[in-house]
C-alpha cells in the first residue's frame, strides 16, 4: 500500500475489502483523497472529538529506526489517517497552543519532528543538540512556552535535559538528568518539578532511578535508586503521590527479551514495592515493561511486556494481582486520565494487519476490536490521546 497518498480508511471500507491490495487499487481520485484527509483534521467538526495517535516503526538492518508511520484514529468518525514521517518517533506530545500538531521524538536516531494533522505530514523540525541524541520523550512546560527533551551525550551516555523555546525551537538552557539514558519525563501537577526516569544511574550505575528536579534551577530535589538490578524508563505519578515505574531485570549475557519484567512502586512515603507476574504468567511479562496504564480510582496498574503477549494488572496499593488479558501481539497503551473507564491498546493480527482494541477498564473484557491495514510496521508502546 502506498501510504504517501495519506489515505483515510473507514471501518465500512475495511469490511468491504479482502486485503491490502484492494485498498491500494480502490479507484479514488487524488483530489478526493486530499478532501478526505482534510476532513479528518482535528480542527474540523465539533469540539471534544476523540483523537488517538498511534506510532509505528520499521527497523531496517542495524536497528537504526529510520522509517516511521503514524496512524491518526478519529474515534467518533471511525476513520484512520496514515501519515509517513521522516524518521521513527518513539513518542508524541501535543502542542498546548495548537492541538492539531504533535512533537515527535525519536529514540537513538536523532529524529525530532512535528506531526501536523492538517497537512498529514511529519517532517524533521530541528537537529538535536550537538553531540547529543534524543532518547524518546519530551514534555511541554505547563504554560506551553518551553519544550523539555530527554537527551544523551553520545560519547559518555550521561543524561541531559535540554530546554527549547516551543515556537522557535532555540535552545534556552540544559541541566543534568542525574542518571544515564533518561527516557520519559513529566511535570508535577504544580509545574515546579520535573520527574525523570533514567534507564540506569543507580545501584552502581547499573540500576534505574527516578529523579525529581527543580525546574527553575535544574537542581536535584530527590532521587530514588532501585534496590534491584533493573532498568526502566516509563512511569506514572498518581495524585496520591505513588510513583509507578515499568522495569526489566537484567543479567550479563542474557538477552533483555528473555528477562522478567515488573513494576517498581514507590509509595508516598518513599517505600518500595515490587509487582511481579504470578508463576503461571511469568512468560507473559518478558523483556522491557514497555507500557503501563493506571486506573487511579481503583488503584490498579496495567502493564505490557516487550514480548507483547498480553496485559497484566495489579493493585499498586496492596500488591494484589487483579487480572490479565492474554492475547498475542498486544503492543501499547494510552495514558489514561483519572476516571477513564476504558483501556485502549493496539494488537498485531498478522504482518499486514493491526487492530485498535478497546477493553473494559475494570474487567479487561473485550469491548471492541477495529482492524486496519498495516504494511510491515511494528507498533510502538505509546499512544497519544487528545480531545480536539
Amino acid at each position: 500500500m502506498d501510504f504517501s497518498l495519506k489515505r483515510v480508511l473507514t471501518r465500512r471500507e475495511w469490511l468491504a475489502q479482502t486485503g491490502m491490495m484492494a485498498f491500494a487499487l480502490n479507484a479514488f481520485s487524488p483530489a478526493r483523497l486530499l478532501a478526505d484527509a482534510v476532513a479528518a483534521s482535528p480542527l474540523k467538526g465539533p469540539p471534544s472529538r476523540d483523537l488517538y495517535l498511534f506510532s509505528f516503526e520499521k527497523r531496517p538492518a542495524g536497528d537504526t529506526y529510520d522509517s516511521g508511520l503514524s496512524v491518526l484514529w478519529d474515534r467518533g468518525k471511525n476513520t484512520f489517517t496514515n501519515i509517513i514521517s521522516d524518521g521513527y518517533a518513539h513518542s508524541f506530545a501535543p502542542f498546548p497552543h495548537d492541538p492539531s500538531r504533535f512533537l515527535g521524538v525519536g529514540k537513538r536516531n536523532g529524529f525530532i519532528g512535528v506531526l501536523d494533522t492538517k497537512l498529514n505530514n511529519c517532517p524533521s523540525a530541528f537537529m538535536p543538540t550537538p553531540n547529543h541524541t534524543p532518547n524518546g520523550h519530551a514534555a511541554f512546560s505547563p504554560d506551553g512556552n518551553e519544550i523539555f527533551l530527554s537527551e544523551i551525550e553520545k560519547i559518555s551516555g550521561v543524561g541531559k535535559i535540554v530546554v527549547r523555546d516551543s515556537r522557535s525551537f532555540k535552545v534556552i538552557r540544559e541541566f543534568p538528568a542525574y542518571g544515564r539514558r533518561p527516557h520519559e519525563i513529566k511535570f508535577s501537577a504544580d509545574g515546579k518539578t520535573l520527574v525523570v526516569a533514567n534507564f540506569s544511574g543507580g545501584l552502581g550505575l547499573n540500576g534505574c532511578n527516578l529523579v525529581q528536579i527543580d525546574v527553575a534551577s535544574g537542581k536535584q530535589l530527590r532521587r530514588f535508586d532501585a534496590d534491584r538490578a533493573v532498568r526502566g524508563g516509563h512511569f506514572h505519578t498518581t495524585e496520591e503521590g505513588y510513583q509507578l515505574v515499568g522495569v526489566v531485570s537484567f543479567a550479563d549475557g542474557v538477552e533483555e527479551d528473555a528477562c522478567e519484567g515488573a513494576v517498581w512502586v514507590i509509595d508516598p512515603k518513599g517505600k518500595f514495592r515490587w509487582l511481579e507476574a504470578p508463576a503461571e504468567f511469568k512468560d507473559h511479562l518478558k523483556g522491557d515493561t514497555a507500557a503501563i496504564s493506571v486506573d487511579e480510582a481503583k488503584g490498579v496498574i496495567y502493564a505490557i511486556g516487550h514480548n507483547g503477549i498480553g496485559i497484566l494488572g495489579w493493585n499498586y496499593r496492596t500488591g494484589a494481582f487483579v487480572g490479565q488479558w492474554l492475547s498475542k501481539g498486544t503492543a501499547g497503551f494510552e495514558s489514561r486520565p483519572l476516571g477513564r473507564k476504558e483501556l485502549v491498546t493496539t494488537q498485531i493480527l498478522d504482518p499486514k494487519t493491526c487492530s485498535v482494541v478497546v477493553l473494559d477498564g475494570s474487567s479487561l473484557a473485550l469491548k471492541e476490536r477495529i482492524p486496519f491495514p498495516l504494511q510491515d510496521f511494528i507498533p510502538n508502546p505509546h499512544i497519544s490521546h487528545v480531545k480536539a
